[in-house]
C-alpha cells in the first residue's frame, strides 16, 4: 500500500517520496522512527493495527494515541481462516471435526495480532483446541501454509490472496462475502450449529502524521490531505488497487472515523 501510494503521491505533489521500511517489535520500531522524525510534514508513518495499539497496550511503548494525526484509514481486510489448496478441510467445519478427533489441526499465526486473538477466542467459545504451530512473521507463515507445514493460518483476506491458486480461503471474519474468495464462508454462518457470533474482525491499514504538525503548519497540512484524497479518488490509483487485488478492502474514511482511538 505504502509503495503504490507513495508513486501516485509524489507526482501529485511533485516530489519524490521513498520508502523506508522499520520493522521490529510489532510497529514499535517504525513508530519510533516516525515520531523521532521532525513534525514538518515530510515524514509519514503507513502502519497498520492491531499491532500499532498493542505496542502501547501490550509492549509499554511509550507513545501515545494523542501524538498521532490520522488522515487516512485505507485499507480494512477481514481476518481470513485459510488452508493450502490440496487441504482435506473443505468446509470451516472440517476443520473443527478433525481437531476434535484428533487435536491435529496445526495453525500458523503472527504473535499481537487479530489472527491470534481470533483463534483463542474462537477455541474457547466453541471449546476446541487446536494445536500450535510457531509464531510466523507475516510472510513466513504463509510460506510455512504453501510448504504444508501448518493445516491453516489465521491471515487477510486480501493480503492471502497473493497464494492464489495455492491456497483457499475457509471462512472470513465479516458480514459481506468477499469477491476474491466467494467461496469463503461467513464465519458465523459456519458458527450457527454452535450457536455463537464472532467479532468481524480486520487489519486497518493507515496513513498517519505528527499531530503537532497540523497544528504548526494548518495549510500545509490541508494541502497534504487534499493531495491524498485526490489521489486516491483518481482513476489511475483506483485501477492499481484492483491490479493488486486491494480495491475490494480500500476506502476513504478520513480523520472523522477515529477508529483506532
Amino acid at each position: 500500500m505504502a509503495r503504490g501510494l507513495a508513486s501516485f503521491l509524489g507526482s501529485e505533489l511533485n516530489a519524490a517520496i521513498k520508502i523506508q521500511n522499520r520493522p521490529g517489535a510489532n510497529t514499535q520500531v517504525g513508530t519510533t522512527a516516525f515520531l523521532e522524525a521532525k513534525d514538518d510534514g515530510y515524514t509519514l508513518m503507513v502502519s497498520t493495527e492491531p499491532y500499532f495499539s498493542n505496542s502501547m497496550i501490550m509492549q509499554g511503548a511509550k507513545y501515545k494515541i494523542d501524538d498521532f494525526d490520522f488522515i487516512n484509514v485505507e485499507q480494512v481486510d477481514p481476518v481470513s481462516l485459510t488452508v493450502h489448496v490440496d487441504s482435506p478441510y473443505k468446509k470451516f467445519l472440517d476443520l473443527i471435526r478433525r481437531s476434535r478427533q484428533s487435536g491435529k489441526a496445526c495453525r500458523g499465526d503472527r504473535s499481537s495480532g487479530w489472527p491470534t486473538s481470533r483463534t483463542h477466542y474462537l477455541s474457547g467459545q466453541i471449546e476446541t483446541e487446536f494445536s500450535y504451530g510457531h509464531v510466523y512473521g507475516r510472510g513466513p507463515y504463509r510460506t510455512a501454509l504453501l510448504g504444508k507445514q501448518v493445516d491453516f493460518i489465521g491471515g487477510a483476506a486480501a493480503g492471502d490472496a497473493a497464494m492464489k491458486p495455492n491456497a483457499r480461503v475457509l471462512a472470513i471474519f465479516d458480514d459481506e462475502p468477499f469477491k476474491t474468495w466467494p467461496e469463503a464462508e461467513l464465519i458465523n454462518d459456519a458458527l450457527k450449529s454452535f450457536g455463537v457470533k464472532m467479532p468481524n474482525l480486520a487489519s486497518a491499514r493507515f496513513v498517519a502524521i505528527h499531530s503537532s504538525f497540523k497544528r504548526n503548519f494548518p495549510d500545509r497540512y490541508q494541502k497534504l490531505v487534499t493531495a491524498y484524497k485526490k489521489v486516491f479518488d483518481s482513476k489511475p490509483y483506483s485501477e492499481f488497487r484492483e491490479k493488486i487485488g486491494f480495491d475490494d478492502v480500500s476506502r476513504w474514511m478520513g480523520r472523522k472515523n477515529r477508529m483506532l482511538t
